[in-house]
């Protein structure tokens, strides 16, 4: 009976932010951006598609976990943030006085993305794959991270409340916003610590679950890395187009538990593909080598002993041979083993 009171919520939600992200890419047009321009708001717009869809179908299945919820409230509010921004941006300044409510938008932009990001970064990881906290323990981290996150919003959207239109397009600074941002932080960095307690007290299908939403991470993490190593922007927001799918997939995989023991496979297959690409540079350089002729003056074709007509000889090094092993006899081939032995095999009588 939950699962079907439920469900329609949930698809609903992820409705409205598919609506969102498509309307974003309305206002792109209408409000002239290049290309440049458009992929760099692809990832927000990535986000608003992705994230509801596998947060719909979490939580359909399992309505009482707030994993799914999670992600349909981040792919909520990131569509909402950038239609309202394109919204403000189009009624400000391509085209002043045609929309309505444009302050409206404007101060939504401000502060939207905030309910979104902090659940994300503090309860995602303190509540992943059962929806509850590994232990009692864990619960003052839930609250703390619950009242830090609602002061921060409070904070943001009274303060940019006061503001012009035109000013909330910009960067909005809020007076006791700097210090709540680092305890929202020290808050994500305590929920990143629960997993490593609820991995070691897990079993071998949590175990994988966590495997999975630490891959998801990792993708994260390589955005943040690159981000800062300050990479072209147009390679940047290109990789974030890629990267972005594979987070909420990942998660969905680890939620649904659908062929959930692979995830060793698929890391082992990556590294050892990610070896095998690297490797392939310096192969293709020794086969054009070969190819040129730079190894062709190191070997001499000579008679190989052998008495027939139709041999050709074999080739052998030009250069000074390595010394024999006299500890390990010369293996020699069949016809000539028989040769040297009257007809018959090595160590055969005669």
């Amino acid at each position: 009976m939950i699962s079907g009171r439920v469900s329609p919520a949930a698809w609903l939600a992820c409705l409205a932010s598919v609506m969102l992200g498509a309307a974003s890419i309305v206002f792109t047009v209408l409000n002239g951006y290049s290309f440049e321009a458009t992929l760099n708001e692809a990832p927000l717009i990535e986000v608003a598609f992705t994230f509801p869809v596998v947060g719909a179908v979490i939580a359909s299945h399992h309505p009482r976990n707030a994993v799914g919820w999670i992600f349909l409230l981040v792919g909520f509010t990131q569509g909402l943030i950038l239609f309202t921004f394109l919204y403000a941006e189009h009624a400000y300044l391509i085209d002043p006085g045609s929309l309505p409510s444009a302050h409206l938008a404007a101060w939504l932009s401000s502060w939207m993305w905030l309910p979104g990001f902090g659940s994300a970064l503090t309860f995602l990881p303190l509540l992943f794959p059962t929806g509850r906290p590994p232990s009692r323990r864990w619960r003052p981290v839930a609250w703390l991270s619950g009242m830090c996150l609602g002061v921060l919003v409070l904070v943001v959207a009274t303060g940019s409340w006061s503001l012009t239109g035109k000013q909330l397009l910009g960067e909005v600074e809020v007076a006791g916003f700097a210090p709540l941002l680092l305890l929202l932080l020290a808050c994500g960095l305590a929920s990143a610590a629960s997993l490593v307690a609820r991995f070691r007290a897990s079993r071998r299908e949590e175990r994988q679950q966590l495997k999975w939403f630490v891959l998801a991470v990792c993708g994260l993490v390589v955005l943040f890395v690159l981000d800062g190593l300050q990479i072209p922007v147009g390679a940047g927001n290109a990789l974030a187009v890629i990267l972005i799918p594979c987070i909420p997939a990942a998660v969905g995989v680890g939620m649904l538990r659908y062929r959930l023991y692979d995830i060793d496979r698929i890391i082992n297959r990556t590294l050892v593909y990610g070896a095998l690409t690297a490797s392939r540079r310096p192969l293709l350089r020794g086969r054009r080598c070969i190819a040129g002729g730079r190894w062709r003056a190191h070997w001499e074709l000579t008679p190989c002993g052998c008495g027939h007509d139709a041999c050709g000889g074999r080739l052998v090094p030009s250069g000074p041979r390595p010394r024999p092993n006299p500890h390990r006899p010369e293996i020699q081939p069949q016809h000539l083993r028989r040769a040297k032995n009257g007809g018959g095999l090595l160590g055969a009588a005669p």
